[in-house]
């Protein structure tokens, strides 16, 4: 698995915050990871990774001799994801929001994200569900589904490759709706573009509301109108 975060300052936040890697427990052929949530878990990674840059590997014990081995790159994601070599089952996204760090929720890094995950027909899980985001995975190839919500957490994005059978997946997340397809066909939809993984945030910004802007696509209103319920509200 690939997991894909992005620290602003990486040794400020390994200095300020405190995490613990999440338990893990073994089922069947799987790992299931717990609390691994990225604002509170460091304490156990925090005296074991050079937060100088470089690559660290580290073994964490799960249950019964087994251990998981992660590989920690901490440098810019776009910078290292063109070199990682090898066959995916999976992709956790987690950087930033896309305003906040559009660089790193383009077309141009998913397709990487396709290119490492297709010999094995994996996913990318992804807590966005940005128009924008749905719209780049699609562009980049990928089946575009949305995971349930959890008590008070909406849904997040789950991705699959081209070929992979949906069906499996349809017991933890559904195929968006018809006027959710067509919301990311409209000019909501556009997904940000970084063709050389280089640009800044201002830059593939502008692009995009240009393309936005100069695109034939109908707007984004006229597909949130056939949503259910659009229009109405409590009296």
């Amino acid at each position: 698995m690939l997991i894909a975060e992005y620290y602003e300052s990486v040794r400020l936040v390994w200095d300020q915050c405190s995490k613990i890697a999440g338990s893990c427990q073994e089922s069947g052929s799987c790992f299931y990871m717990h609390k691994f949530e990225h604002d509170i878990y460091y304490r156990t990674l925090m005296n074991q990774l050079d937060t100088k840059g470089g690559s660290t590997s580290i073994a964490l014990p799960v249950v019964d001799n087994c251990a998981i081995q992660f590989e920690f790159r901490v440098q810019d994601l776009r910078k290292c994801l063109p070199e990682i070599q090898g066959d995916f089952d999976a992709v956790f996204h987690d950087p930033f929001s896309p305003q906040k760090m559009p660089e790193l929720w383009t077309v141009d890094l998913f397709r990487h994200y396709q290119t490492l995950l297709r010999h094995r027909q994996g996913l990318v899980l992804t807590y966005s569900t940005a128009a924008a985001v749905q719209g780049g995975l699609q562009e980049a190839g990928f089946q575009v589904l949305k995971t349930r919500g959890l008590g008070q957490k909406a849904g997040a994005t789950l991705a699959l490759c081209a070929n992979l059978d949906a069906q499996p997946f349809l017991v933890h997340a559904i195929s968006p709706e018809p006027w959710e397809q067509l919301y990311l066909q409209s000019r909501a939809g556009i997904p940000y573009r970084d063709k050389g993984l280089s640009h800044s945030r201002d830059q593939i910004l502008a692009t995009r509301l240009q393309e936005q802007q100069q695109s034939s696509r109908p707007s984004g209103a006229s597909a949130l109108k056939l949503k259910p319920g659009y229009g109405h509200s409590d009296r």
